[in-house]
């Protein structure tokens, strides 16, 4: 899923984004930057949140409105390959313009990982509270040709 317009749309504005972390960082601190930064995947984490909430209105949560929700969300330059089972959603990420734009603002691997961990955290945090089942996990990529792993678990 993912178009290559969106794609290269979202790697120039990660790009920008990147530069901007990399002044915050030196204003602020790494600590300070990635705890601005993990407010944006706590927002998006309840963002998601709130729409699988509104989609399964008084059903019981189950993995399908969740992967329906993500397929739902907009393009933001990301291709990705999607596994559902009943208790678990798992999404291969082959390109993100998350990581290109950081890559082409000169982040080292490290310190993006550093970034998305964090944000991943922070959704977690934000899907778990409307949602105490859920967990949301990630393995980085191995190698900038690599692909990441975004896993969501229905625990019992």
């Amino acid at each position: 899923m993912g178009s290559k317009d969106a794609l290269n749309a979202a790697t120039s504005a990660y790009s920008t984004y990147g530069g901007l972390f990399k002044e915050v960082v030196k204003e602020f601190g790494m600590e300070k930057a990635l705890a601005l930064l993990a407010k944006q995947g706590e927002s998006s984490g309840a963002k998601m949140a709130g729409m699988v909430k509104k989609k399964l209105g008084a059903k019981e949560l189950d993995m399908k409105t969740f992967a329906d929700v993500i397929k739902q969300m907009p393009d933001e330059g990301w291709t990705y390959e999607m596994e559902e089972t009943p208790t678990s959603i798992v999404m291969k990420v082959d390109k993100c313009a998350f990581y290109e734009g950081l890559k082409m603002a000169e982040l080292d691997d490290k310190t993006i990982k550093t970034m998305c961990t964090r944000m991943v955290q922070a959704m977690n945090d934000a899907i778990k509270k409307q949602f105490p089942k859920v967990q949301l996990k990630m393995k980085f990529r191995t190698s900038p040709d690599g692909f990441c792993t975004e896993e969501f678990v229905l625990r019992k």
